[in-house]
């Protein structure tokens, strides 16, 4: 008996809504990637290069801070810094350094008063003579205050809850640096310096800082003080301090190199939270040494705030609101985004903020890397794959535009392009290496600019010579440039010889948003045998158009590219094979399927292709395609099974949503449109109909009663319906060899009248050679033509075309 199937198929295509819940209120990883977008002026961004190019002037080499008064009542500090620093140019008598909003007392020289002016904003030292080249000198700079908090919330020395902590990074502030909140420095990515910290809490309190904990002395009944030392450089905006009635859970774990103390720091009642939160802290370090390397901090130390996390060195401010859920699955990407800072972002971290992927996508994708380690690659694949729908739905939304990644404007430092497209990309790298030379490639970065800083020419100079691979077409195409590249397969050759099959796939690249076609690309292939075998291939493609020749010692049934997300592309797509009934979604290439009645298997693709469809060919149509999107529906059917019931749903009420080219005058007109495969042309498809959601807003969906395997898509025109599915599925009685073609093809036509014309139509849509043919076949040299599509066509005596067919010159 033959199986019937019923299949819904449903397109989503509703935006991903992020509202203002307290996840990410309290996280570096979400707040950061949904701060206001604050714009600078000229003036702003000039004294944002002048701050870093203070480094070049002067050397900051140590602070000691002095945190004397720590008011809960007042939110108030009183405190002095000892600056360490030595001149690095001639003829230099004056500091200059970043303090936000404090009242400066006084300053010292080696002990002495000097002349100083503080304008709230930068600390101006004065001095009677010239500084010596390369000779170390200290100032002791006397202030206190209110700490300024950012106005996001997210910044600053800040009170709450019994808590007192600074977070480094200020995300509404110009420039984000925010070491300046608490202690007079060079506040930028390039100066680091060691630190004391001298923190005098009461006797009920403890203070926690970056660095390792040399004594607690006691100073009177009430009072103690806590002295930290960090003798690894590192930034201000790395620096820290908290303090609460703080108890420490320290646990040893055992890593690549050495013993590595985790210590959990929170409040006494809050510690069996605490350490169940954190119950894969383990396996988090496991697999980030794994990836990028030996632990170089001694020890792992989160604390809890309440606003974070920041990925202070081995203090990690962590908020509450996730620490203290005791769901150690929830903090499973805040903690090893955190953790993973503690190689890009606090080892090596970034030259400018304009690169701030080095640190953010990085340290993201240690969270990916994880998620494989732990709970292997099924949940790697789903996560990467996940990340990147989030990334080609919303990025451009949330950041006003499709945007590359290096030389991002300050006002996006901290958005999804910088994290999630960030970590889409650091996966590219890794797939483009492979997994020895990623782990290769990242590590040789890592000890090259360990305790210092790079740009992304940097970063690539330097994966390139590690690796032993020219990673310049990868930079071009996806760090330096925006949007996405996907590859479909638009014709495959099959060959036998002998106990082999030669395979030729052409190959043709679609662009999303990108300037050019990305070149030097690898990608995955995916052959079927006929017990639905998977066997993978790689390939490499440049440019629009690609053929791919490879040997199988099999004969493949189906084929697909960049299955497992291989690559974060313009592609996401689902493999499914079917065995029962039961509701299917595929979320991410928007479509979701029901099946009834099922009795065998059935293989099932879906991908929804970011990118535009080869256009209409037909001179005698006036029709407007979908620019940016279409869909692969294919797979293994053996017995030709109905697919039902079908869905396929537009959404162009606003500029950011795919379809609004074509219904941003009126959606009447929108219609879906269907081919076989890449080889014909599209006709729509006659099963739909059209239903709106509500009139004018430009949503809707077209409902299908069958579905066949093949590409769909929308446009907007006059409609031309094709009857039935014998006319969908009709050869057009021409066969083109070789296909593709670098030379000559020779043409056979059946069951055509004789005294027929053919005709030539390159991409532009012009006509490029004309031929009458007495015969049914004929031979064209082809040698001297421009490699890319053409479409022969052939028509009557009436010259109108009867049938048509493409063919790929190579």
């Amino acid at each position: 008996m033959k199986k019937i199937i019923f299949i819904l198929f449903i397109a989503f295509s509703l935006p991903v809504i992020i509202t203002a819940q307290e996840d990410y209120k309290a996280s570096c990883r979400n707040h950061k990637s949904h701060a206001a977008k604050i714009v600078p002026t000229e003036a702003q961004l000039a004294h944002m290069e002048s701050m870093a190019f203070r480094s070049d002037t002067f050397d900051i080499v140590h602070y000691s801070i002095y945190l004397d008064e720590v008011d809960y009542g007042l939110k108030s500090i009183k405190s002095h810094c000892d600056v360490h620093f030595f001149p690095k140019m001639e003829d230099q008598n004056a500091l200059h350094l970043d303090l936000l909003d404090l009242k400066v007392d006084s300053v010292l020289f080696e002990g002495a008063a000097v002349t100083f002016n503080y304008d709230s904003l930068m600390l101006h030292v004065y001095f009677d003579s010239l500084l010596t080249v390369n000779d170390t000198s200290i100032i002791s700079v006397y202030y206190g205050g209110k700490p300024t908090i950012d106005p996001s919330g997210f910044g600053g020395f800040d009170f709450q809850d019994g808590y007192a902590y600074n977070l480094g990074i200020g995300l509404a502030s110009i420039p984000h640096n925010f070491g300046r909140g608490w202690f007079p420095c060079f506040d930028n990515f390039v100066e680091r310096s060691t630190y004391d910290f001298f923190v005098t809490t009461l006797n009920t309190q403890t203070a926690y800082c970056v660095g390792t904990h040399i004594s607690t002395d006691s100073i009177d009944a009430s009072r103690k003080r806590f002295h930290y030392s960090m003798q690894q450089p590192i930034t201000t905006y790395q620096a820290a301090v908290a303090i609460a009635d703080y108890r420490i859970t320290r646990t040893m774990h055992e890593g690549i190199e050495k013993e590595i103390p985790i210590e959990l720091v929170s409040k006494p009642q809050d510690t069996t939270k605490f350490k169940n939160s954190f119950a894969f802290i383990a396996e988090s370090l496991d697999a980030l040494e794994y990836w990028y390397g030996p632990y170089q901090w001694e020890r792992v130390g989160y604390v809890i705030t309440t606003v974070g996390a920041m990925e202070h060195p081995t203090c990690v401010a962590y908020p509450s609101s996730l620490g203290l859920n005791e769901n150690p699955y929830n903090n499973m990407d805040i903690m090893s985004h955190e953790l993973a800072h503690h190689w890009f972002g606090n080892l090596t971290t970034l030259t400018t903020a304009y690169d701030m992927w080095i640190k953010e996508g990085t340290s993201e994708y240690g969270y990916h890397l994880f998620t494989k380690e732990f709970l292997g690659d099924e949940e790697f694949f789903d996560l990467i794959a996940s990340n990147q729908f989030d990334v080609i739905e919303n990025a451009h939304r949330n950041d006003d535009g499709y945007r590359a990644l290096s030389g991002m404007p300050f006002e996006y430092t901290y958005g999804t392009t910088t994290y999630q497209k960030g970590a889409a990309v650091i996966h590219n790298m890794h797939s483009y290496l492979g997994d020895s030379l990623f782990k290769v490639g990242v590590r040789a970065i890592l000890d090259e600019f360990a305790y210092s800083h790079c740009d992304a020419a940097d970063f690539e100079s330097i994966l390139s010579a590690a690796t032993g691979k020219d990673m310049s077409s990868f930079f071009n195409d996806w760090i330096y440039a925006p949007g996405f590249s996907a590859f479909e397969i638009d014709s495959m050759h099959v060959s036998p010889n002998g106990n082999q099959y030669d395979i030729d796939l052409f190959i043709e690249q679609k662009l999303f948003h990108a300037p050019e076609y990305h070149e030097q690309v690898p990608m995955e292939v995916s052959f079927f045998d006929a017990d639905w075998n998977q066997h993978v291939r790689k390939i490499e493609l440049s440019g629009q158009h690609s053929i791919a020749s490879l040997s199988l010692d099999f004969e493949p049934v189906f084929q697909i590219l960049n299955h497992n997300s291989f690559l974060n592309n313009g592609q996401l797509s689902y493999l499914q094979t079917i065995r029962e009934d039961d509701k299917y979604e595929f979320n991410r290439s928007k479509l979701a399927i029901s099946v009834e009645g099922l009795q065998d298997s059935l293989l099932v693709f879906v991908e929804h292709v970011y990118g535009a469809p080869d256009p209409i060919l037909r001179e005698d149509l006036d029709i407007e395609l979908s620019k940016n999107h279409y869909w692969l529906v294919d797979g293994i059917n053996p017995e030709d099974a109905m697919i039902n019931n079908v869905k396929f749903y537009y959404e162009g009420n606003h500029e950011d949503y795919l379809d609004y080219d074509l219904t941003n005058d009126s959606e009447d007109d929108i219609i879906l449109l269907y081919r076989r495969n890449a080889s014909e042309d599209w006709v729509e498809y006659p099963y739909a109909v059209k239903n709106k959601f509500i009139p004018g807003d430009g949503k809707g969906f077209f409902r299908a009663d069958s579905l066949l395997f093949g590409q769909f898509t929308f446009g907007n025109g006059d409609y031309f319906a094709v009857n039935t599915k014998e006319d969908l599925l009709a050869d057009s009685g021409i066969k083109i060899r070789p296909n593709p073609a670098s030379d000559e093809i020779h043409v056979r036509l059946e069951n055509q009248d004789q005294g027929t014309k053919l005709q030539i139509i390159n991409q532009l849509g012009q006509v490029i050679w004309v031929e009458m043919t007495e015969g049914d076949r004929t031979k064209l040299n082809i040698s001297g033509w421009l490699s890319g599509m053409y479409v022969l066509n052939v028509l009557d005596r009436n010259n109108k075309v009867i049938c048509r067919e493409k063919f790929v010159k190579i």
